[in-house]
C-alpha cells in the first residue's frame, strides 16, 4: 500500500491508484472464466504447438505468407495475423488452459497458474490418443504478465463496469485522490462523479492474445475475429465530465497488450497516467487507433442479459470496499494488491509488498509519494 503526502481532508477521500490495485487483484483472482484453470501449454509469436489439435481455432497461414505459402482461410475461423501489411512482425501468445474442478475453489494467482505434472496428465487424457504438451518454463515476471494478459483479454468493459460498481457504493460527491508517476501532473483531488468513459477502436494490434480452454476448446481473443479490438477506459478530470476537462486515464485491462500495457515505467500491473501519455502508449500498442467520439459517456450502461457477471462484479466491489475500510489494520501489496504482504519498506511505515521483486517494481511510483514516516 502506498502513502500519499498528507493533505487536509474534511471527509473520506478514496485513492484511485490503491482502489485500482485492489479491484484488479480481486477480479483476476476469482475471474469466472478462469476459476481453477491451469496453464498446460503456450505458443508464442505464431509458432506451432507440439500437438496441432490444440489450436484448431488458430489460422497460422498468415504468419508464413512472406514465404509464399498459399493462404486458404476458413471464413468461420478467426484470423490472427502475425505479419502486418508492411511485413512488420507482430507478437502474440496463445495459451491453453485446463479447467480443473479440483482447483476451482482456490484463489488464482501467477504462482499457481502453471499446471502441475498431475494436472497436465489429466488434461492430456481428455482425448485419445492423449494430447502432447510442451514443457512450460516461465520466469516469475513472465508468469505475472501472462496471468494478467490472459485475464485482461476482452475485459476492458468489464473493468470499467467493476469500477462503476465500486463507485456506486459511495455518494456521488465522494472525493477522489488521483496520483500518477508523471512529475508534471502527479496529484490532484477530484470527485468520483468527474469521470468519462472513452472507447477506442484499435487496428493492427502488435500483441495478440488467444486463450483456449480444455476440454471444451472454447476460445476468446484480442483482437476479435475481424482483426479489430474495441478498448474501453475510464478518464478523470478536476471538473465536470467534459472532454476538455479530462486529465488522467485509468486502464485496468492494459496488460492484455502484454508488457506494452504495463504502467509505471513498464513495471505496473495497470495504467494510470495523463491522457497525452496514454495516447502515445496506444501508438505503440496498435498501428492505428480511433477514438469513438460518439461513444463518450459518463457511465457505461450495464450489459443486458448478463446478470451473472453483474452479480460477480458487485461481489468484487463489495469485497474491495471492505478491504479499503480495513486498510489501517489489513494492508496490501503496493504492486499487485494481494493481502498479507510480507515485506515492509524501510523508507516508510506504510508501504508493504509480497516480496522484494514487487517492492522494486513499485518503487518508481512509490518514491514520488513516500511520506518517509
Amino acid at each position: 500500500m502506498s502513502q500519499a503526502r498528507a493533505m487536509p481532508m474534511l471527509k473520506e477521500t478514496l485513492d484511485l491508484y490503491d482502489i485500482a490495485l485492489l479491484l484488479n487483484h480481486e477480479r483476476v483472482a476469482s475471474e469466472p472464466r478462469f476459476r481453477g484453470a491451469r496453464l498446460v501449454d503456450i505458443s508464442r509469436d505464431g509458432q506451432s504447438f507440439v500437438d496441432d489439435r490444440l489450436a484448431p481455432h488458430w489460422d497460422r497461414t498468415a504468419y508464413f505468407k512472406s514465404a509464399g505459402v498459399p493462404i486458404e482461410k476458413d471464413p468461420s475461423v478467426p484470423s490472427f495475423e502475425f505479419v502486418s501489411s508492411s511485413d512488420e512482425p507482430r507478437r502474440g501468445a496463445s495459451l491453453i488452459f485446463h479447467n480443473d474442478e479440483a482447483t476451482s475453489s482456490t484463489t488464482d494467482s501467477p504462482t499457481n497458474m502453471i499446471a502441475t505434472d498431475a494436472q497436465r496428465v489429466a488434461a492430456a487424457s481428455l482425448v485419445g490418443p492423449p494430447y502432447q504438451f510442451s514443457k512450460v518454463r516461465l520466469s516469475d515476471k513472465e508468469c505475472e504478465t501472462l496471468f494478467l494478459q490472459s485475464r485482461s483479454s476482452a475485459a476492458s468493459e468489464t473493468s470499467v463496469h467493476l469500477l462503476q460498481a465500486f463507485f456506486n457504493l459511495y455518494p456521488a460527491d465522494t472525493l477522489l485522490r488521483v496520483r500518477t508517476y508523471d512529475r508534471n501532473d502527479p496529484e490532484y483531488i477530484t470527485s468520483i462523479s468527474h469521470r468519462l468513459v472513452l472507447a477506442y477502436s484499435l487496428r493492427g494490434l502488435r500483441m495478440h492474445t488467444i486463450v483456449s480452454f480444455l476440454p471444451e476448446t472454447t476460445c476468446h481473443s484480442t483482437p476479435g475475429a475481424d482483426g479489430r479490438a474495441r478498448h474501453t477506459v475510464i478518464t478523470f478530470g478536476d471538473a465536470s465530465a467534459r472532454w476538455d476537462n479530462l486529465r488522467t486515464v485509468l486502464d485496468m485491462s492494459s496488460l492484455q497488450f502484454g508488457d506494452a500495457g504495463r504502467g509505471v515505467k513498464g513495471k505496473g500491473t495497470f495504467v494510470l497516467e495523463p491522457l497525452k501519455a496514454y495516447d502515445a502508449r496506444l501508438d505503440h500498442v496498435a498501428e492505428a487507433n480511433d477514438l469513438l467520439i460518439e461513444d463518450m459517456v459518463p457511465e457505461l450502461p450495464t450489459t443486458e442479459n448478463n446478470a451473472e457477471e453483474e452479480r460477480f462484479l458487485k461481489e468484487v466491489a463489495a469485497k474491495v470496499k471492505s478491504r479499503w475500510d480495513q486498510r489501517a489494520t489489513e494492508p496490501w501489496c503496493g504492486h499487485c494488491g494481494a493481502p498479507a504482504p510480507k515485506v515492509q519498506a524501510k523508507c516508510c511505515s506504510a508501504a508493504r509488498y509480497c516480496n522484494r521483486d514487487h517492492q522494486v517494481s513499485a518503487w518508481p511510483y512509490h518514491k514520488m509519494f513516500c511520506g518517509k514516516s
